[in-house]
């Protein structure tokens, strides 16, 4: 059962009976839930089936969002630079997330500086990204402008999050509406006010409405690092009071080597009881020496990025496996991007770190369905393959190759028809 830890500074984080456990069984479920089965004919022009036809299926998207936020997108001064930015990212992410906070963008009321942020909205939408803004509201950074008067506060962030939900719509349909909204408990601003008035759960209602009253089609999220009993009540009565909450976005910044990987799991099983998919959202796994007399911080080691890429292989091939969810999120692209640490996976010269190769090996070559298939006596080719998008093609007799486009559900079955050019 057990398969030994290369790194020992992982011992007790991924060799443990549990995470052992669920790795050896991951395949299965992944094969389960993340899989669906396609159903290809080739017919002649009279209806006949046709064997022994090549059929090539070609995955062209993932239903499953393997996300990174774009931290620094367009932010590069030299345009090489940025263009490898965009090349790394571009080559393994079908999901991004972009800052929207709304003391950087509204820094005088009616002031909206909006121009990065929709150049970056537009950069990954062209290349079929989706992208979540994070977060309409974050307590802890109101602007300062905002009144403290609880109802006046109230109508300002109604019109924040009405204007930009608007402003975005067909750009980013996907929003942390609300994150970590304990911190207006305290927060001496217009939002902690409002919170203190009225409570938690009346603001995350409210929040939530707004959302969907400007973008009916938005994926709307609750995001937070206390995964706690708090976070379970609150969005117990938004869904209970109706209020439309559709995502749990859970965070996971780690210091040291990592979480328990069993922990991830737990964490998976307790907020899917809540019965909502689940996005692991802010992921942070550092590559720096553990050792204290080394200077640590942002310098990335080689012994930490051999550490780093173990468990991020572990970790996404448990966290894949999961039935509920439906998104996993690195933070850090690039070391220094956020924080003085070295969580990102490339290094700071935009070189790839190990954990980089990893993760564009198990969503490119692993778990992409990339194949030509013969038909069988029945002229059909019936196939499982992973979730998403699919160009389905097969040759013609006068070169011209016969095509149609389809969409794989996890679990569903699909069917389609060729009918070769003669």
């Amino acid at each position: 059962m057990y398969q030994k830890t290369h790194h020992p500074e992982l011992i007790g984080i991924v060799d443990t009976w549990r995470t052992q456990e669920l790795l050896h069984t991951a395949q299965s479920r992944i094969d389960t839930y993340r899989r669906g089965q396609l159903v290809v004919s080739v017919n002649a022009s009279d209806g006949r089936p046709l064997e022994a036809v090549p059929v090539h299926i070609q995955q062209t998207s993932h239903a499953f969002q393997f996300g990174c936020a774009a931290l620094s997108l367009h932010s590069h001064q030299q345009p090489a630079v940025e263009a490898l930015y965009q090349k790394l990212f571009l080559n393994v992410f079908n999901f991004a997330t972009i800052m929207v906070f709304w003391h950087e963008i509204e820094k005088s009321s009616g002031a909206f500086n909006l121009e990065l942020h929709l150049k970056r909205a537009k950069t990954l939408k062209s290349a079929g990204v989706t992208v979540k803004g994070h977060p309409l509201i974050l307590p802890g950074v109101c602007p300062s402008w905002v009144s403290k008067d609880p109802d006046l506060a109230k109508k300002s962030v109604e019109r924040w999050i009405r204007t930009m939900v608007h402003s975005f719509r067909g750009l980013i349909d996907t929003w942390d509406v609300v994150g970590d909204i304990w911190t207006g408990d305290t927060a001496q601003n217009g939002i902690g006010e409002w919170i203190r008035k009225v409570g938690r759960d009346a603001v995350f209602a409210d929040a939530l409405r707004w959302t969907k009253s400007e973008n009916p089609k938005a994926n709307t999220l609750y995001n937070d690092f206390a995964l706690d009993n708090a976070f379970q009540d609150l969005i117990r009565k938004a869904t209970k009071s109706g209020a439309p909450v559709d995502t749990l976005g859970l965070e996971a910044h780690m210091s040291g080597a990592g979480w328990p990987l069993e922990q991830l799991w737990v964490h998976a099983d307790t907020f899917g009881k809540l019965k909502l998919p689940l996005h692991f959202s802010e992921i942070t796994v550092g590559s720096e020496s553990l050792t204290p007399s080394v200077r640590a911080g942002q310098i990335t080691t080689r012994s930490g990025e051999a550490r780093q890429a173990e468990y991020v292989e572990t970790m996404y091939r448990i966290l894949f496996s999961h039935p509920l969810t439906t998104g996993i999120c690195w933070w850090n692209l690039v070391d220094g991007d956020w924080g003085n640490n070295a969580g990102g996976l490339l290094r700071s010269d935009m070189t790839p770190k190990p954990a980089y190769d990893v993760i564009e090996r198990l969503i490119k070559d692993e778990w992409t369905t990339n194949t030509v298939v013969r038909t069988n006596h029945l002229g059909e080719v019936d196939l499982p393959v992973y979730a998403g998008a699919y160009k389905i093609s097969c040759p013609a007799m006068n070169g011209v190759e016969s095509a149609r486009s389809c969409t794989v559900k996890p679990r569903g079955r699909t069917r389609i028809q060729l009918e070769p050019t003669q």
